[in-house]
């Protein structure tokens, strides 16, 4: 039973990483699209509050590590877990405080995060009036929420 739960956690983070970094970069070309289309972002106010709890997650990732590591060297949990699955565990505490943190800071709030440049067509059987009253009616309810 030994290594299996490092070996699956290592993954995990890894896996977790990679699509921090994938939404950040899609996150990124998105913003550009928009911009050589000269549309305006969303709201700046809820940006700047996930901005606000980048700190949170990073703390939340070297406390979950330290944790882990005391609990390893200070209890009996050698006799049941390795060193790799020490590290395993570690990278995906790690790999998630990661993902959280590259979702917060590079929101995809009104971003076509489509890896074409065009824009998608809207199919035959929606109407675009029946997109744009959804885009009203969520507006609405966003608008409900944020100003109580």
């Amino acid at each position: 039973m030994r290594y299996y739960l490092g070996v699956v956690c290592l993954l995990l983070g890894i896996w977790l990483i990679y699509k921090a970094i994938d939404h950040r970069k899609r996150v990124i070309a998105a913003r550009e699209r928009m911009q050589t289309k000269g549309k305006v972002l969303g709201d700046p106010a809820l940006g700047s509050m996930g901005v606000a709890m980048l700190p949170f997650y990073v703390l939340y990732g070297a406390i979950a590590s330290l944790l882990l590591i005391g609990g390893f060297f200070l209890s009996d949990l050698s006799q049941y877990l390795s060193i790799l699955d020490l590290a395993g565990l570690i990278v995906l505490v790690i790999g998630h405080s990661v993902f959280i943190t590259m979702r917060t800071a590079y929101p995809r709030l009104g971003l076509d995060l489509s890896n074409s440049h065009k824009a998608a067509k809207p199919s035959a059987h929606v109407s675009p009036s029946s997109s744009r009253r959804k885009t009203v009616v969520s507006g609405k309810l966003l608008r409900l929420l944020l100003n109580p």
